[in-house]
C-alpha cells in the first residue's frame, strides 16, 4: 500500500475528526469514566481541528494514494525554538498494520531536522499501556515528569521525549 504524508487541508478535517473520536474512545474507554468518553463528539473535534488550521496549525496526514483515504494524522505545535509537542497522534484501525505511525513520525523528524528542532515531546496517560508501547517502539522514552490530566480529574499523564 502506498501512503503519502502531507499537510492537512480543510477538506480533510471531517475524516481526521472521525479518526480522532473513534480512536480516542477506543483507547481511553479502558480507564476513563464513561461521562468523560461520552463528551467527545465529531462536530466539536472538527471545529477544534479547523481552529488549528486557521491559526497556522500543524497537522500532517497519512493518505492512501490509491483511494485518497486518510489513515492517520499527527498534530503538533512548536513550544520552544528547539522543541515541539505532539498534541494528538492517531492511526485508523484499518491502517495500523501498515506502519503509518512510523511514517508520520519520520515525516515529523524530517520537518524537525529542516527547522533545527531537536526535541519532540508528548504526554500520554500513565495507564495507556498500548500507546506507551507504541511510543517506545518509535524511540520515545519516559522523562519522569508527570502531571494531572486536564481531561479527567485523578488521571495522571506522563511525558515522553524523542531526541
Amino acid at each position: 500500500m502506498k501512503i503519502t504524508i502531507r499537510d492537512a487541508q480543510e477538506n480533510d478535517l471531517k475524516n481526521i475528526a472521525q479518526i480522532y473520536v473513534y480512536s480516542w474512545k477506543k483507547a481511553f474507554s479502558k480507564f476513563l469514566l464513561p461521562s468523560t468518553i461520552n463528551k467527545l463528539n465529531f462536530e466539536e473535534k472538527e471545529i477544534y481541528l479547523k481552529s488549528i488550521l486557521d491559526n497556522n496549525g500543524n497537522i500532517f496526514v497519512a493518505e492512501n494514494i490509491k483511494n485518497k483515504e486518510i489513515g492517520g494524522y499527527i498534530i503538533y505545535e512548536k513550544i520552544h525554538n528547539k522543541s515541539i509537542e505532539i498534541i494528538s497522534f492517531y492511526i485508523s484501525p484499518v491502517y495500523t498494520k501498515y506502519n503509518i505511525g512510523g511514517q508520520l513520525l519520520n515525516h515529523l523528524k524530517i520537518y524537525c531536522s529542516k527547522n533545527y528542532i531537536n526535541v519532540v515531546i508528548l504526554w500520554t496517560f500513565k495507564n495507556n499501556i498500548d500507546a506507551i508501547a507504541f511510543y517506545k517502539n518509535l524511540g520515545f522514552y519516559e522523562t519522569g515528569l508527570q502531571r494531572e490530566s486536564k481531561i479527567e480529574l485523578g488521571q495522571i499523564e506522563v511525558q515522553y521525549i524523542l531526541k
